[in-house]
């Protein structure tokens, strides 16, 4: 979701959102696959209040929530089609005339001209006015009366239109998004979503509506792991922007998470020497192929070892079954971990981290959070556990580099600290450790305000002459469905699928209220509060199965079988079930709930799309 958003406005991995305190000025918000009642729970207030003063809530979500429970209407959204949803909203926008067309024209790429012999926008270049690639060869648009030029020359550029020129023919954007969207009428939107037409025609109203502007899409990870994901959230992205419900008060499209932006010195404040041939990163998805291949991406590619930390893939990364595979393969593998996490069981040496009372540390990439947080040690570490930083340094050591690892952990906060965007917050090292907590960003933070995007042109981009690839097997690009809006269904959950014939049931891996991912699960109190992980389905599923409450199922297809009692509840719609994600295996019957989810990536956005998970049930 975020990095198909950021390509379209021009947001961060988490840099997704207006702050929390400018939800109030949205008349309405869409929250649109994310529960921030059970997920975002610093969110929840402002949306709460938001609500108090006037706002409209609408929740768009295949389950019915703690967080629809408090909104002003539910809409039961097909799994998956969510993009598809986003297309029926801009054919009803356009059917009333809603687009916001001053937005379109001067702060989006609606008015840019596009060649049809290679999807690049028109430059000056391409009319011999420029040179390639100089800081002068701007965009070109034009004008009711054919002439050509920048947006600076022309000030009410045309958006519609096919034009030659002595580059070919050229398309204006608009009109093709114009084109994209008349793929998805409201008769097939309903067939795809599953939500008949009158209901989509009030949520377009409701949000689009220019008496009811402006509007806010709150996502977060619900629409995200799924085959489709950021197909889908383009498609979303590309309704805000068609709206103008972007880079304003009260409205945005993105994650409702924060990143506040002091963008912090990454670099590692050391002398070490660059390696002459670094190595790129992989994709833990794709470590299989890796190990048992000695390729990655189709090229030579050598793992021998793993040293991991802050993570956990045998609990976390989808289809256990081929984690276990490829890492039981591994020479050595070394965890550093605060707990024996399931991964940790798999190792040869597991090194005792510190926990974060035990060690010097600082806070501020966290939800919605416009503050930096000083950790400070409370007390000395447990047993023989070190801080991460000085793990790191002691390998160095050993490795025959520690020289180049001398710096205490003050000196390296120092070092990240030591930016001008720090500075221009009167952020340093010494100020932070006095006051403990330091405002970093605007309080009311608007992402894009004025119509001044993080964008490469600058504006808010529905269309992208440039898409780049966040999984990067360039093999398996296809991008001609990347530059406009697009979608397709995910690959297991739709009714229509082969996978779906064999296998009936989506299963929902449900986020745990009292846990994060896998973390927590030996906390005591926490798991009185969970008890054992149970499976819910909704009565008329049972039924059909002769399932009751309490009776134990096994869930399984290709990838594996997890056996575990159920619940039932309809809160769910027909042919979904849901197990939440965090428990370990010893916590269940027998399997694990990563042994039955995928974990192929889409082939241009890199994503887990465990969502996307048909599995078949059985009395035992």
């Amino acid at each position: 979701t975020s990095y198909a958003l950021g390509r379209q406005i021009g947001l961060g991995f988490y840099l997704g959102a207006n702050s929390p305190t400018t939800y109030k000025d949205a008349k309405t918000i869409l929250i649109w696959g994310a529960n921030p009642a059970v997920s975002q729970l610093h969110n929840m207030h402002f949306l709460l209040e938001a609500k108090e003063g006037g706002t409209k809530l609408i929740m768009v979500d295949p389950v019915f929530n703690a967080t629809a429970a408090v909104c002003d209407q539910f809409v039961p959204v097909r799994p998956g089609s969510d993009g598809a949803l986003a297309f029926g909203m801009m054919q009803v926008v356009l059917e009333n005339g809603w687009q916001d067309t001053e937005f379109l024209r001067d702060h989006s790429v609606a008015p840019f001209l596009v060649k049809e012999s290679d999807g690049k926008f028109l430059r000056l270049s391409d009319l011999g006015r420029a040179e390639a690639g100089a800081e002068d060869d701007a965009i070109v648009v034009r004008d009711a009366e054919g002439n050509f030029d920048t947006s600076d020359n022309i000030a009410d550029p045309m958006m519609e239109g096919t034009f030659d020129t002595d580059a070919g023919s050229v398309t204006c954007a608009y009109t093709l998004l114009l084109d994209r969207i008349a793929e998805y009428p409201l008769s097939r939107v309903v067939e795809l979503t599953g939500i008949d037409e009158a209901t989509i025609r009030q949520m377009a109203a409701d949000y689009a509506d220019p008496a009811n502007r402006p509007s806010t899409i709150y996502t977060f990870f619900g629409v995200d792991h799924y085959y489709n994901a950021h197909w889908s959230a383009a498609c979303m992205g590309a309704l805000g922007i068609l709206t103008g419900n972007v880079g304003k008060r009260g409205a945005f499209v993105g994650v409702g998470e924060f990143r506040n932006p002091t963008c912090f010195n990454a670099a590692w404040a050391t002398d070490v020497p660059a390696p002459e041939n670094p190595g790129k990163g992989v994709f833990v998805t794709k470590m299989a192929e890796v190990v048992n291949d000695h390729t990655y991406n189709g090229e030579p590619y050598e793992i021998h070892g793993m040293y991991c930390c802050c993570g956990n893939p045998v609990g976390n990364v989808g289809n256990r079954n081929n984690t276990l595979d490829w890492l039981n393969k591994l020479d050595f593998i070394c965890v550093a971990d605060v707990v024996m996490s399931e991964t940790a069981e798999y190792a040869d040496v597991v090194l005792p981290a510190s926990y974060w009372f035990e060690c010097e540390d600082m806070m501020g990439n966290s939800s919605n959070s416009t503050h930096l947080n000083y950790g400070e040690k409370m007390m000395e570490p447990m047993g023989d556990s070190k801080p991460d930083f000085e793990i790191y340094r002691l390998l160095a050591e050993g490795l025959g580099i520690g020289e180049h690892f001398q710096l205490s952990t003050s000196d390296y906060l120092k070092h990240v600290l030591d930016t001008d965007e720090c500075r221009s917050y009167g952020i340093d090292y010494d100020t932070l450790v006095q006051k403990k907590v330091m405002e970093c960003a605007p309080i009311d933070y608007v992402l894009g305000e004025g119509g001044i995007f993080p964008t490469p042109t600058k504006r808010a981009e529905f269309y992208l002459e440039a898409p780049k690839a966040s999984n990067d097997d360039s093999r398996i690009w296809d991008v001609t469905k990347e530059r406009l809006p697009y979608w397709e269904p995910p690959r297991e959950v739709y009714n229509d699928s082969e996978i779906a014939a064999k296998y009936p049931f989506m299963l929902l891996s449900e986020h745990n209220r009292h846990r994060t991912h896998t973390q927590w699960f030996d906390v005591e109190p926490i798991c009185e509060l969970d008890g054992e992980p149970l499976m819910t389905i909704n009565q008329h599923d049972a039924d059909a199965l002769g399932i009751k409450a309490g009776d134990t199922v096994r869930v399984f297809n290709d990838r594996g079988s997890l056996t575990i009692k159920c619940v039932i509840k309809n809160n769910l719609p027909d042919g979904m079930v849901s197990i939440p994600k965090g428990y370990t295996a010893a916590e269940y019957i027998e399997g694990h709930l990563s042994d039955l989810t995928p974990c192929d990536m889409n082939p241009f956005c890199g994503n887990q799309p465990f969502f996307d998970c048909a599995v078949a049930i059985e009395k035992k």
